[in-house]
């Protein structure tokens, strides 16, 4: 991936989660998503030493970071070519696949996060805008929620579709009882 997608993704993500922290998100259950309280924008960061750090605190200070290691993780489905998640519990996948002749790769990133972002539209989170367990398990309406983030554009030989694949990460998932907007 190029700097320039790796920041289209973040910029894409900035764009609509400050949609969801003015309160201006759209939401199935409730209308519209409730005003976040401590939401930040996300950051591409190139110490590994900050980066570390924000992995171990991540769920107190609540930002949102371009992962590399994410990246190289969504590679790695992306290369198979097979449009499933991969069997893991160290990271959560958005896919999307994209049927064109086009190789603009920052507008894919652009259109693959507009339709992950579109999913709150279509599902809603609720008044609370909180992430649970009972959030996250409900079937065939779950919303990811992630920190971190790392995505892959693959160019599918076969034919002119273009596979995309987002790591996302958010470690305070597996030790809090709710998860923060």
């Amino acid at each position: 991936m190029t700097d320039e997608v790796r920041q289209k993704s973040l910029d894409m993500h900035n764009k609509y989660r400050s949609k969801v922290a003015k309160g201006e998100a759209k939401d199935a259950v409730s209308g519209y998503a409730p005003k976040a309280k401590k939401m930040r924008k996300m950051g591409q960061e190139d110490s590994r030493a900050i980066l570390r750090l924000c992995i171990e605190r991540l769920h107190q200070i609540l930002i949102t970071i371009y992962d590399c290691g994410l990246e190289t993780s969504a590679m790695q489905n992306a290369k198979s070519c097979n449009y499933a998640h991969t069997n893991t519990e160290e990271f959560g996948e958005n896919i999307w696949m994209i049927s064109t002749n086009q190789t603009d790769k920052v507008n894919i990133a652009e259109q693959a996060s507009q339709c992950w972002f579109s999913e709150l539209e279509k599902y809603g989170v609720g008044e609370e805008n909180m992430l649970t367990w009972k959030l996250w398990d409900r079937p065939n309406t779950q919303i990811g929620h992630y920190t971190q983030v790392g995505i892959l554009i693959h160019k599918l030989l076969n034919n002119n579709d273009s596979l995309v694949i987002q790591a996302r990460s958010d470690r305070a998932l597996h030790s809090d009882q709710n998860i923060r907007p």
